[in-house]
């Protein structure tokens, strides 16, 4: 069972959302390195990764890109405020490995107003958009760098494998020598720093 056909159960949408949605949906196709969306451009997608591997980062004040969040495999990725009130997106969007995508674009999400089923699936897609942004929010504020790498690592068992370090440590707020010494603490033990 593909991840339309698991949210479309989940919220016991019509037997055909899913080929309407497959109907509907483009397919995206990024390069490493490629862009869904970059800082400045209106967001006009939200997409559906159906493999590879992206990331979300804004530009901060001294000038380097901060990582806000991580896209793998079923995971929605979109620049929302941008794509919701059509503004420039804050923030760019890029694929770390080659990635494909089934994207929905805006004019779709605009012509499915009417349709009870797809109005339940964009605002699943909205509350887990939310969730997320509000977990790290507070994450970043609550939580000690430890606990940070620990939450991360348990939602993301191989992410390791998926991104550098150096952009984990960003995502994490911690210089990549914090997210080594934190690394050498074996957390996925459960052991505590000393």
């Amino acid at each position: 069972m593909n991840i339309i056909e698991r949210i479309s159960e989940q919220l016991s949408l019509s037997p055909g959302f899913t080929a309407d949605f497959l109907s509907r949906a483009e397919t995206i196709y990024l390069p490493k390195q490629g862009y869904f969306v970059k800082q400045g451009q209106v967001c006009n997608y939200i997409g559906l990764v159906q493999e590879g591997s992206l990331f979300s980062s804004t530009p901060t004040e001294t000038g380097d890109d901060s990582v806000d969040d991580f896209f793998l495999t079923d995971s929605f990725v979109a620049s929302y405020r941008s794509f919701l009130t059509r503004c420039p997106s804050p923030g760019s969007i890029q694929a770390h490995s080659s990635s494909t995508l089934y994207a929905i674009s805006y004019q779709t999400f605009c012509a499915t107003g009417q349709s009870l089923d797809w109005v339940k699936f964009f605002k699943y897609i909205s509350e887990v958009l939310f969730i997320r942004k509000c977990q790290k929010t507070t994450s970043l504020m609550t939580d000690t760098a430890a606990q940070r790498y620990a939450k991360l690592v348990a939602a993301h068992p191989r992410i390791e494998q998926q991104f550098p370090q150096y952009l984990i440590a960003s995502f994490l707020n911690v210089r990549p020598e914090t997210l080594s010494r934190l690394k050498s603490l074996d957390l996925h033990q459960g052991k505590a720093p000393a």
